[in-house]
């Protein structure tokens, strides 16, 4: 019952907004208009209305409606820089471990970033001279699986403010 409702209040809906049942109102138009503009309005040709299109019940849509699929992490693109932060825990000639949170496990991992000639120092001469537990930011590119750092920030003691 409640379908067969919906349904016609949802044709009555549709078929007031093009116009459909009238309900007595254009005999109303045409009584109080003079015997010329009812000859007038008798020519005009009747507007053609097209059927309302079929409306699902409730239960048709529930069942016609399907889980959006799986969507994959978007590909970043090639060159687009991404960065981290965290404590040095390991130096190497040519790379650095860092301790950071991982927050899609919620998780301290460690994390190694290769180092090169182009890797820009701010705050610090040399990546040899970073030690452990020295705490860095890191801008990096991620190439076929690896992690090169392009830019490292040290913090020290006179540009760390924590007092905010």
């Amino acid at each position: 019952m409640k379908k067969l409702i919906f349904i016609i209040s949802m044709l009555f809906l549709v078929s007031s907004m093009v116009g459909g049942f009238s309900f007595g109102q254009d005999e109303a138009k045409t009584s109080d208009l003079g015997t010329e503009q009812t000859a007038a309005v008798a020519e005009q040709p009747e507007e053609v209305v097209s059927p309302a299109p079929e409306v699902a019940a409730p239960a048709q849509e529930a069942e016609m409606v399907q889980p959006a699929p799986e969507v994959a992490e978007p590909v970043k693109p090639k060159g687009e820089p991404l960065y981290a932060y965290g404590k040095v825990t390991e130096v190497a000639p040519n790379s650095i471990t860092i301790s950071e949170y991982d927050f899609d496990t919620e998780q301290e991992t460690k994390t190694v970033y290769t180092v090169d000639e182009k890797t820009e120092l701010e705050n610090i001469t040399a990546v040899a001279n970073l030690k452990a537990g020295d705490e860095i930011d890191i801008e990096y590119l991620e190439e076929n699986g690896t992690k090169k750092a392009t830019y490292i920030y040290l913090y020290t003691v006179t540009n760390y403010d924590d007092t905010e």
